[in-house]
């Protein structure tokens, strides 16, 4: 990081001041351990301040603490570079934030503000660094770390420097991340149960392809010959619709408050804004509006087979429909299914590639399986949430995943399982979902109205989940984190969490408003009198039962999840 000054950091080499340790190794005497498949690069003490800068993230360490940085090798050609931070005032607890998309890069946002909490904070790369050129995908080594192996060796490399520095292990260990992120969090829980007690999974694109697939959908109907078109809807179109949307559909929670509870009750047949004659602004061509279909509609083939589901209703204008071209996922799939940097993303043929892109890309960066046995037999528990307004990763595939996970427990001891999934259907999957289901031991879904894809959006967002961290309201009643913790800890499952609205969505302005987000299926439901920005006034209801019916798209997911029960992949050699 260019920012560290060199005196701050020793090498084995390299005499320090006073060594500082908690009741093991000093801090620079972590320099010499010898850890399997690893190796530490530097160590030191750092009184603080530090500015820390770099890909995934910024931020100033304000607490002493010692930091290792150091190299892991999940496979011997493959380099992950990772750091620890082990703080004075250590709270027993080892956590590891990990960062989204094709990023790679320690997530210095989140283990600057908790190192200061008191964890002990693990990051790493994920084998490359940054994510301004895709050609790192196109190395097998730096693929297979960023894919599935980088966690469980670095993992293991931090859980050696905590004992050597402490002289005990962590009490208690945790993971959070968010879109790429969230699919690690739930890759992590499949193929190595025994590395986390506490995971946050957000936004999880644990379909990847599928998740791709329909980001490269959505943008080849609004840019359907090259990355310079002229879009087929223009942002402040999108903010029309959205705002259209909204107003029509506000009331059907029973709260007319400037934001949809579910999004699934809304009506999308938006022919009342179709341009009349000789009306230009304010309205939608038949291109448009057809257009706009077949991205809520999702991915399908010819056919009209459903293939995955799409954004909801409502979130409009959130939409960034560029993200194809702008975002490295075309270029992904590129070098890494057809081996060619120079592939046409919008040549794709979703008869023909689709199955080729799963069979691909789920063994190697996939995290579909609703088998969860080992996470749950160990005392794992899982908190998932997702935002009703993303646009990048479907808002139902997480209640998919939510529906998958009680299919599973249903159907696992059957003597046909194949034969029961294909027979399912989207009345049974909803009637079961209404229920009270014993998967919510060991993983509860929060969904977000109004949030975008991890954070921002119109209704309150900050709830502490890395992406969106409201600093003055870090406990077990505001903190998806902290009630995470508490879970784990002392046994509480989380039925609600607040999250709260800031004006502008800074913290600065003040707060604008509060409202409970509900352990899924329930939702938020005013209990008829008091200010309705206070969450006080809200209580967790029962849902809406006809929105928990899937639609074409989700009961696809949710059956090529079921099919995938046992696709946990290759494992690193850890």
């Amino acid at each position: 990081m260019k920012s560290w000054k060199v005196g701050l950091l020793c090498g084995a080499a390299t005499v320090c001041g006073a060594p500082s340790a908690w009741a093991g190794m000093s801090c620079e005497a972590l320099a010499g351990l010898k850890i399997a498949n690893a190796e530490i690069t530097r160590a030191g003490s750092i009184p603080g301040p530090l500015a820390v800068a770099g890909p995934g993230g910024k931020g100033t360490v304000n607490v002493p603490f010692c930091l290792v940085e150091g190299i892991s090798h999940p496979t011997p050609k493959a380099n992950v570079r990772f750091e620890v931070w082990l703080p004075r005032n250590w709270n027993s607890r080892m956590k590891t934030p990990t960062t989204g998309g094709y990023l790679g890069g320690v997530p210095y946002t989140r283990m600057a503000e908790d190192v200061a909490l008191g964890y002990a904070m693990v990051g790493s790369n994920l084998g490359h660094d940054g994510n301004a050129d895709p050609r790192w995908d196109m190395d097998p080594d730096a693929l297979a770390a960023y894919g599935y192996g980088a966690h469980p060796g670095v993992n293991k490399a931090a859980r050696a420097l905590i004992q050597a520095f402490y002289d005990k292990p962590p009490s208690k260990s945790y993971f959070e991340g968010c879109s790429g992120g969230g699919r690690q969090a739930l890759q992590v829980a499949q193929r190595y149960p025994d590395l986390y007690d506490g995971i946050l999974a957000g936004a999880p694109s644990y379909s990847y392809p599928d998740a791709i697939m329909q980001i490269l959908w959505q943008q080849r109907i609004h840019k359907p010959k090259s990355g310079k078109d002229a879009p087929l809807i223009p942002e402040g179109t999108l903010a029309m619709v959205s705002a259209s949307i909204t107003a029509s559909c506000d009331a059907r929670d029973g709260l007319k408050d400037g934001q949809i509870t579910d999004p699934r009750s809304c009506d999308r047949d938006l022919k009342a804004l179709q341009c009349k004659a000789g009306q230009t602004g304010d309205c939608l061509s038949e291109a448009q509006l057809a257009g706009l279909a077949e991205i809520y509609r999702g991915p399908h083939r010819s056919t009209g087979e459903a293939l995955f589901s799409g954004p909801q209703p409502g979130g409009e204008h959130t939409w960034n429909l560029a993200t194809g071209d702008n975002g490295n996922y075309g270029e992904f799939f590129g070098d890494v299914v057809f081996d060619n940097p120079k592939w046409d993303w919008r040549t794709l043929s979703f008869d023909t590639d689709y199955d080729k892109m799963r069979d691909k890309l789920n063994p190697l960066m996939g995290a579909p399986s609703p088998d969860l046995s080992a996470f749950k037999a160990r005392g794992g528990k899982m908190l998932a949430f997702h935002g009703w307004a993303d646009h990048l990763v479907a808002p139902t595939s997480s209640p998919n995943y939510y529906a998958a996970l009680i299919a599973f427990e249903k159907l696992k001891d059957a003597k046909d399982i194949d034969g029961a999934i294909a027979k399912l259907t989207a009345r049974e999957i909803a009637a079961d979902v209404a229920k009270p289901q014993a998967v919510q031991d060991y993983f509860r879904l929060f969904m977000v109205p109004g949030m975008g894809h991890c954070s921002g959006g119109v209704a309150p967002n900050h709830f502490d989940h890395g992406a969106n961290a409201a600093p003055s309201k870090r406990d077990a009643d505001h903190s998806a984190m902290m009630a995470l913790e508490r879970w784990v800890e002392q046994g509480v499952a989380p039925e609600r969490i607040v999250a709260t609205q800031y004006t502008g969505n800074d913290p600065a302005n003040g707060v604008m408003r509060e409202r409970p987000l509900c352990a899924y299926p329930k939702m938020a439901r005013y209990k008829g009198s008091g200010d309705v920005n206070n969450a006080a006034n809200f209580t967790c209801g029962a849902p809406d039962v006809k929105n928990l019916t899937p639609g074409p798209g989700d009961m696809a997911q949710i059956k090529s999840t079921l099919k995938l029960r046992a696709m946990l992949g290759p494992k690193a050699q850890y």
